[in-house]
């Protein structure tokens, strides 16, 4: 049975964002709204997960930037993405040119 990997912690996820939106991460709580609370919009949510990617070590998609309401939501997608085998490829922003 594979091993789950530990949940990130919530100061850890609210650093990564706080480096996204380069802004205090001190009241971001779990039940944070991204678009309510932090004003994130898609742009924004795209840091998010690049910088999430890059804390966490996990190819989060791109999609789900529109699936995520909440930190909680975050926090649960990186536990669930750390637990799948990294992609061979990167597969984010490449615009299929080859050079």
């Amino acid at each position: 049975m594979k091993e789950m990997k530990a949940e990130p912690e919530l100061k850890e996820v609210a650093e990564a964002i706080g480096r996204a939106l380069e802004m205090d991460p001190e009241g971001i709580r779990e039940n944070t709204v991204f678009t309510e609370d932090l004003y994130a919009d898609s742009f924004d949510m795209a840091m998010i997960l690049t910088e999430a990617d890059e804390t966490f070590g996990t190819m989060l998609p791109t999609e789900l930037a529109e699936t995520l309401i909440t930190v909680r939501d975050l926090m649960d997608a990186i536990r669930m993405y750390r637990d799948l085998p990294a992609p061979e490829k990167p597969v984010r922003w490449f615009s299929g040119r080859e050079y």
